[in-house]
């Protein structure tokens, strides 16, 4: 064998390694997948935003890979019963990065516990779901890429913190005030939101919702998530928000990796706004 005839293989060799991380890219990594059990689960589910919800898809088309399948606690840990687990929660696909410091990934299935109760969540690291308001769907956003997107997903994933009890306040600056003194972060989140172009937005937008509890005499929930960063050489940063606390769906309790989840089509379902 001559160095000529080492040298092929040596490059017909490496050339089959790019090839298969390719592939296993493109078929496992993205959920696109060549070969699957034709007893395989499928459904329609709506999409849950892990960061942005300006997105112009709402619903997404999948199926389970196989006939039978385990899913996973959050928190961690393999569960049987997938199938039972499966038919008796809520269900949604996750879209979006946000969420990867906590366990969930785009392309994750999770199940969702419906349970409201403040005493499954309060002292707890729960990942929760909350509704985005019939109003604000539909609406254009700016993307980090400077495209207009309109807002379709009416889901989005955040961990949850605390329950803030309005009824305490006479006014939104108390809110704040009282915000600021109890959680540092939040406070020095909004000193910096202070200097951004969209100050006002979404100084008006977090007022708002202490307006409205206040009015209300009712809850918000102290949540956080991770957003992007405004310089690309930096991590994801994270994001604290306020919601009020009706809008909370549930809490993920169990979730499917993306690994096992066959994405067919994404698609935007005006059923669902």
């Amino acid at each position: 064998m001559t160095i000529h005839d080492v040298m092929m293989m040596i490059i017909l060799l490496v050339c089959s390694v790019v090839a298969f991380v390719a592939l296993y890219r493109v078929t496992v990594k993205s959920n696109r997948v060549l070969f699957y059990d034709n007893n395989k689960k499928s459904d329609n589910l709506p999409l849950v935003a892990a960061g942005s919800n300006a997105k112009d898809r709402n619903e997404a088309n999948i199926a389970i890979l196989g006939a039978g399948f385990n899913v996973n606690r959050v928190e961690g840990g393999e569960v049987k019963r997938g199938e039972e687990l499966y038919n008796s929660h809520k269900k949604m696909l996750v879209d979006g990065r946000s969420m990867r410091e906590f366990g969930i990934k785009n392309g994750d299935l999770v199940l969702i516990d419906e349970q409201k109760k403040e005493e499954f969540l309060e002292g707890t690291n729960s990942i929760i779901v909350l509704r985005v308001p019939k109003e604000n769907l539909g609406k254009a956003e700016f993307t980090f890429k400077k495209k207009v997107t309109k807002r379709y997903i009416e889901y989005k994933l955040r961990k949850f913190i605390d329950f803030i009890d309005c009824s305490d306040f006479k006014t939104v600056d108390d809110c704040k005030e009282w915000i600021g003194k109890n959680y540092l972060n939040v406070k020095k989140q909004w000193d910096e939101e202070d200097k951004e172009d969209r100050k006002n937005e979404i100084k008006e937008n977090t007022e708002n919702k202490i307006s409205e509890c206040i009015k209300e005499r009712s809850k918000l929930v102290l949540s956080e998530s991770r957003k992007r960063s405004d310089r690309w050489y930096r991590r994801r940063k994270v994001h604290y928000s306020l919601h009020p606390a009706d809008r909370i769906i549930g809490r993920v309790e169990y979730k499917i990796p993306r690994e096992r989840v066959y994405l067919s089509n994404k698609v935007y379902n005006n059923n669902l706004v």
